[in-house]
């Protein structure tokens, strides 16, 4: 019975670990969706460095229900990405902070209940150029 069990959970342990293997990648990338509205205009996505607004890139109409295309992100530090649209306002940041995995593709859903904050695209500070 002992024999069995170890059997058992040495399988467990090899699946377990395989699975994560074949998740890993030589990059971080990611890909967005929205489901709320029928498009979603203008989206950007950047990220935060010495107080600029750095673009990663520009994912253009975010279709309802439909992915991003994916993005590789060429910088191994990032890890907080930001999304930015033309939806609301002239332009605004969305308040939800994107967390990339490092060495995978990162999905991320973006939510009913997220909320816009008002930005100035000709402010380096708070749009990404």
């Amino acid at each position: 019975m002992k024999k069995i069990l170890f059997t058992l959970l040495t399988l467990i342990v090899l699946f377990s670990c395989g699975e994560n293997k074949e998740l890993e990648q030589d990059y971080t990338s990611f890909s967005i969706m929205q489901n709320e509205i029928e498009e979603q205009p203008n989206t950007v996505v950047g990220y935060y460095n010495n107080g600029l607004c750095l673009k990663i890139a520009e994912l253009g109409d975010l279709k309802k229900g439909v992915y991003s295309d994916e993005v590789i992100v060429n910088n191994d530090t990032l890890t907080h990405i930001y999304v930015f649209s033309d939806y609301i306002y002239p332009s605004f940041k969305m308040d939800t902070v994107l967390i990339l995995k490092k060495n995978r593709k990162s999905t991320f859903q973006l939510q009913r209940h997220t909320k816009g904050i008002e930005v100035d695209q000709n402010d380096p500070c708070q749009y990404p150029h």
